[in-house]
């Protein structure tokens, strides 16, 4: 006698015929609404791709999922394949309009082993000629000097989507030193400050600002108190932040003439 199986109550019931058609109508529908997508919000699609795609070690993606922005096309043009520089080099910088009118170059040297993020992320800031045409927005005596907001607006939002992570404080801020500042929610990108006094070094370290880079002249001297007495800082009233990289140099100009600027920099080989 052969034995025959209970039949289990559970088991799924055997399917319509007009199941599979109308799966595969609400397939084909669904592809035609992802295609009509693509066509007509391509952003959205780019936004995606850079937030799951991974970028040169110590920096990130500012955009978000569907921001609205080209934050794929913007991360592909800034940060090209290629090492990071492992060896000291040197950065020259011309300045213009310094307080007696004249031009003076600077040449500090960056050093990634001090901060080997920061040393790559401002090595292609140089080599994109980014900080060319940037003013010295604030001249704080015996403290610092910051820089590094692009004059032209659009483009100052497009390196601001590259979000750099931090190194470790290995080096104090000592005069003479560079290093990236930081946002209100603490986020860095491009602007950057010489210090140029000895008191603030440690309290900088504290909050985690990285020095990358050491002033070793300014056409031949010593350079920082040189530095400070000679770039312009005739306005009691700073400039707004905000306004700068809303509207570039068309507010300093208008607010805040004279002031000293980079006219060049360049990565010396």
């Amino acid at each position: 006698m052969m034995y025959s199986a209970p039949s289990n109550p559970y088991r799924e019931k055997k399917q319509s015929p007009l199941v599979k058609p109308a799966l595969l109508t609400m397939f084909a529908f669904a592809i035609v609404i992802m295609f009509h997508a693509l066509l007509h919000h391509p952003e959205a699609v780019a936004d995606n791709r850079a937030y799951q795609a991974q970028t040169e070690p110590g920096l990130r993606s500012a955009a978000g999922k569907n921001s609205g922005s080209n934050s794929a096309e913007s991360m592909a043009d800034l940060y090209p394949a290629g090492p990071p520089p492992t060896v000291p080099f040197n950065v020259m910088m011309l300045l213009a309009d310094l307080n007696d009118g004249t031009e003076e170059m600077i040449v500090f040297t960056v050093d990634p082993a001090w901060a080997p993020k920061a040393a790559a992320h401002f090595k292609r800031l140089v080599e994109a000629k980014f900080y060319d045409g940037c003013k010295l927005y604030t001249v704080l005596p015996g403290f610092a000097i910051q820089t590094g907001i692009n004059g032209n607006p659009a483009v100052q939002k497009k390196w601001e989507k590259v979000v750099l992570e931090e190194d470790p404080v290995v080096r104090s801020n000592e005069k003479g030193t560079l290093s990236f500042s930081a946002d209100s929610d603490g986020i860095k990108n491009t602007p950057f400050f010489f210090t140029i006094g000895d008191m603030p070094a440690r309290s900088l370290d504290k909050k985690g600002f990285t020095p990358f880079a050491r002033m070793i002249s300014l056409t031949g001297k010593d350079g920082m108190p040189t530095l400070e007495e000679r770039a312009q800082n005739k306005y009691r009233q700073k400039p707004e932040v905000a306004k700068i990289k809303e509207e570039g140099n068309a507010y300093l100009d208008r607010e805040f003439p004279g002031m000293t600027y980079i006219k060049e920099a360049k990565v010396l080989r």
